[in-house]
C-alpha cells in the first residue's frame, strides 16, 4: 500500500472512499469526490489508484469533452476505445474490475458564451436524466468536482444528487509557512488489523449487542465498532466493514470524541 500523509480528517474520508469503491467492485457506484487543491487531488488519486491496483481493479480515468460535458458519453468512449469492453451480443458492460476516475469537470466555463447554455449547465443536465442510462456501467466512478462545483451540481441536478452513491470531501492543507493544528494528527494510511482467534469476532459481536441494549451511549462502543470495521476490512469484508465505521463515526461525533472520530475512516 503507498504511503500517503494526510491530516486525521483527509486520511478517514480517504479510507472511506477506497472502502466505497471496493464495496461496489463490478457494479454501478457513483462518487463524488470534492477537493480544491490540485496537487492534494492528484496525491489521492495516485493513492487510491496504486492501491486498488494491488488488489486487481485495475485504474482507468477518463476526461469530459468541454464540447460535449456528458458523463455517459465519456463512459461509452471509453467502451468505444475498448478499455472497458463490451459482450457484442449483449448491450450491457462486461468489464473485469475496474475504476474509472472522471476529471476536467471543473474545467467546465459557467458562463454562457455563444451557446444558449453554458459548458457547466450542459453538464449538470446531462446528469440529471441519466439514471438508467448509466446502468449498464457496471463499475465504480469517481468524479472531482470542486467545491463550488458540487454545491451548483446539487442546485442544478437534485435528482442525480438524489441517487449519487457517496459524498467524499477533502481539505486542503494550510498554506507554506502557516503552522497546522496540533489537534489534528498527521499518520500514515496502515493496513487495517484483524482478530485472528476463532472466536473473536462472533465474542466481539456478542459484547457490541450487550452493550447496545444496556449501555447505548457507552463510549467504550465507539472502540468496539472502530475495532470491528478493522477486522471486516482486513478480511476484505467491505460493506460490513463500512457498516461498523460510520457507526463508530456517529458516536463519536455525538461524545464529541475527536480520537473516535479520527479512527473512524
Amino acid at each position: 500500500m503507498p504511503s500517503l500523509d494526510l491530516d486525521s480528517l483527509n486520511q478517514r474520508e480517504f479510507r472511506k472512499l477506497v472502502l466505497a469503491i471496493k464495496a461496489n467492485r463490478q457494479q454501478l457506484g457513483l462518487f463524488l469526490a470534492i477537493c480544491d487543491d490540485r496537487n492534494l487531488q492528484a496525491a489521492l488519486i495516485k493513492g487510491y489508484e496504486t492501491e486498488l491496483n494491488a488488489i486487481g481493479i485495475a485504474p482507468v480515468q477518463t476526461r469530459l469533452d468541454v464540447k460535449q460535458p456528458s458523463l455517459k458519453t465519456a463512459l461509452t468512449r471509453l467502451v468505444a476505445q475498448n478499455v472497458v469492453q463490451t459482450d457484442a451480443m449483449v448491450t450491457d458492460v462486461v468489464v473485469t474490475d475496474v475504476v474509472v476516475t472522471v476529471l476536467n469537470a471543473n474545467e467546465l466555463l459557467g458562463v454562457r458564451l455563444t451557446d444558449d447554455i453554458s459548458e457547466q449547465e450542459r453538464f449538470f443536465l446531462s446528469l440529471q436524466w441519466t439514471r438508467e442510462a448509466l446502468r449498464q456501467f457496471p463499475f465504480p466512478i469517481v468524479i472531482w468536482l470542486t467545491d463550488r462545483m458540487a454545491t451548483r451540481l446539487s442546485q442544478a441536478a437534485p435528482d442525480f444528487w438524489g441517487w449519487r452513491s457517496g459524498v467524499f470531501e477533502f481539505i486542503a492543507p494550510a498554506p507554506t509557512g502557516m503552522a497546522q493544528s496540533s489537534t489534528v494528527p498527521t499518520f500514515q494510511i496502515n493496513a487495517a488489523p484483524t482478530l485472528e482467534e476463532p472466536n473473536a469476532v462472533d465474542d466481539l459481536h456478542q459484547l457490541i449487542t450487550t452493550l447496545e441494549q444496556t449501555s447505548p451511549e457507552s463510549p467504550l462502543l465507539i472502540t468496539l465498532y472502530n475495532t470491528l470495521g478493522e477486522t471486516y476490512e482486513g478480511q476484505y469484508a467491505y460493506k460490513q466493514a463500512l457498516g461498523y465505521y460510520e457507526k463508530a463515526l456517529a458516536l463519536a461525533e455525538a461524545k464529541g470524541d475527536q480520537d473516535g472520530q479520527a479512527r473512524s475512516l
